[in-house]
This record gives C-alpha cells, sequence and structure tokens, in this order.
C-alpha cells in the first residue's frame, strides 16, 4: 500500500531500518567476505597480465641490452632528465611509454655509475657522447 502521506512514508523507513539494521550489516559482511577475495584474485592476475604486456611492449622499444655496455642482465630504466617517476611499477610502465625519449635501458652498474656520475655534475649525453666516440 503507498504512502500518500510523505511524512508518514519517511518515518515508516526509518523505523524499518532502525530494526533491521543489525540484519542488513550482518548481509552486507558477508556478501564482502564471500567476494573481496574474489576481487584480490582478480585485480592480481590483471596487474600482471597488464605488467607483462608492458614490459613487452617496453622492450620492443628499447631492445633488450644496456644502451652503455650491451649487458642484457638486471636491466633498469633511468631517466636521462633527473625527474623522479613514479614507484609502482604498472604506473612507472605506462610513465616509460608515454615519455619514451626521456629514457635509457642500463644494467645495474651502468645505472649506478650514470648517477655517480649526475652526483658530480656530469649530465649524462656527455657521458653517452665519450663512450660512444
Amino acid at each position: 500500500m503507498p504512502y500518500r502521506d510523505k511524512e508518514k512514508k519517511l518515518e515508516w523507513d526509518r523505523n524499518f531500518a532502525r530494526t533491521h539494521r543489525a540484519e542488513a550489516n550482518a548481509r552486507a559482511k558477508e556478501h564482502y567476505e564471500k567476494h573481496a577475495k574474489e576481487k584480490r584474485v582478480y585485480e592480481k592476475e590483471y596487474y600482471h597480465r597488464e605488467s607483462l604486456r608492458l614490459k613487452s611492449l617496453i622492450r620492443e622499444i628499447f631492445g633488450d641490452s644496456c644502451a652503455i655496455c650491451g649487458n642484457k642482465q638486471n636491466l633498469n630504466y633511468h631517466e636521462i632528465n633527473g625527474k623522479k617517476h613514479p614507484y609502482n611499477t604498472l604506473a612507472k610502465l605506462k610513465y616509460i611509454l608515454a615519455h619514451r625519449e626521456d629514457f635509457l635501458l642500463l644494467c645495474y652498474e651502468c645505472h649506478k655509475a650514470v648517477h655517480y656520475l649526475l652526483k658530480k655534475k656530469i649530465k649524462v649525453e656527455v657521458l653517452l657522447w665519450a663512450i660512444k666516440h
């Protein structure tokens, strides 16, 4: 039976909510517990798939060896202009794709050397030019 008086309807709704609050909370908790694990598994799988896809795309762009020495192990991405980039892996990979001209693929040792030279205020472009010539 629909209420014609809106105030009575509002009062009835409030009373119903008060009397059935515990029951509704229990149902919500049960629903959350049932679906939370499935959601976490799905998100983890998505993150993994997306990460692999972006890594393979980046490898196609940058190659699979260090830009300085040609080493193929322990590769890192170095941002030439020295800006901070996202720490999160997926966000970082998307950032690298968006700003690909600002990055170099370096092995761990060369990456460490470049940062040492940057602390000494030597530009990376000068270092790369010196190595290539």
